[in-house]
């Protein structure tokens, strides 16, 4: 049977007090890549959450982001 939450976001706003967009959005790009959804920074403009405020946007996509740096 096809797991139903497979689609859903993972993340969608921090989950553990004092843990930043920035964190999540470098979590979730961890676990995007080892399951094989995400190869690339640009990735990040597919999973980031629906309901965060624009500031909070712009973190979580550089969290993404900053884990394919070098």
């Amino acid at each position: 049977m096809e797991d139903m939450n497979a689609n859903l976001p993972r993340a969608a706003k921090p989950e553990r007090p004092g843990e930043s967009a920035h964190v999540t959005g470098y979590l979730e790009a961890h676990e995007r890549v080892a399951d094989g959804d995400a190869d690339s920074p640009d990735n990040g403009e597919l999973w980031v959450p629906d309901d965060l405020d624009a500031a909070d946007r712009d973190s979580w996509l550089e969290g993404f982001r900053s884990h394919f740096e070098p």
